[in-house]
C-alpha cells in the first residue's frame, strides 16, 4: 500500500516474469519426464505443484494487488478503456494463434496475465460501450463464477462420463446443455449457500465493498 505507482507497475512486471520463469524452468528441466504434457495429465507431482501450489501462484496474487492499487488511486479515464481492451484482445488472439507451438505449462501459467489485466482494467473504467456487462443477469453470473470454478470439474465428470468411464453427451447440443446446467447449479449455490454464508460471517461486507472507491489513496510512511 505504501508503494508508488511506478513501483507497483514494476512489481506487476516482475511478478509476471517470475511466473514465466517458473513455467519455463519446468519445460527446460522436465522433472516429471513426461512424453506429453497437457491438461489430461493429472498425477504428475511437479506439474501439479507448478499449477496448484500456493507458492507457485503467489506471483499472480502479487500482480493482482499491484494492478489493483493503481486503479483505486487513479482517476477513471474512460478514454483509456478501448486501447486497453483492444490491446488485451489482440494479445489473446496472437497467443491463441501460436498456441500449438507454446508449451502447455507456459500457456497455463501466466503467459496471458498482462492481456487479461488490460481487458479487466479497461472494462473496470466503465466506458459507455461496456455498460452491457452491467446487465443484472451478467452481474449475477459474475458473482457466481467462483462457485462455477469450484464445481465445474465435478459436473464435467458426472455429465460427460458414465459409471464405467465411457464418454457421453458429446456434440454441440451436449456441450450447450452442460454449460447451462453448470451455470444454473453455480448460481443456485451462490444464491443459497455462498452469499448467505458471507452475510452471516460479515454483515458489514456490502457496506465495506461499496465504500472502496471513496477511500483516499494510502499515504507513504516516512522512513
Amino acid at each position: 500500500m505504501r508503494r508508488s505507482q511506478p513501483q507497483l507497475f514494476l512489481i506487476a512486471a516482475a511478478s509476471w516474469l517470475a511466473s514465466l520463469a517458473l513455467s519455463s524452468s519446468y519445460v527446460l528441466l522436465d522433472p516429471d519426464h513426461l512424453t506429453v504434457v497437457n491438461s489430461d495429465v493429472l498425477a504428475s507431482f511437479w506439474l501439479n505443484a507448478l499449477k496448484f501450489h500456493p507458492l507457485g501462484r503467489l506471483p499472480e496474487f502479487l500482480r493482482g494487488m499491484a494492478c489493483g492499487f493503481p486503479f483505486l488511486r487513479s482517476r477513471r479515464e474512460s478514454k483509456l478503456a478501448l486501447p486497453l481492451v483492444l490491446s488485451g484482445i489482440a494479445a489473446l488472439i496472437v497467443v491463441v494463434y501460436f498456441s500449438a507451438v507454446i508449451p502447455y505449462v507456459i500457456l497455463h501459467t501466466a503467459l496471458l496475465a498482462p492481456a487479461f489485466a488490460a481487458i479487466v482494467y479497461g472494462f473496470a473504467l466503465r466506458p459507455n460501450w461496456g455498460t452491457i456487462l452491467e446487465n443484472r443477469l451478467l452481474v449475477l453470473c459474475g458473482d457466481a463464477s467462483y462457485s462455477l470454478y469450484l464445481l465445474h470439474s465435478m459436473i464435467v465428470g458426472i455429465y460427460f462420463h458414465d459409471t464405467i468411464g465411457r464418454v457421453r453427451n458429446q456434440g454441440p447440443i451436449g456441450v450447450l446443455v452442460f454449460v447451462l446446467l453448470a451455470v444454473t447449479i453455480s448460481v443456485l449455490v451462490y444464491q443459497f449457500i455462498e452469499e448467505p454464508a458471507h452475510r452471516k460471517r460479515n454483515p458489514k461486507r456490502k457496506l465495506q465493498l461499496g465504500g472502496v472507491e471513496t477511500q483516499a489513496p494510502p499515504q507513504p510512511v516516512p522512513a
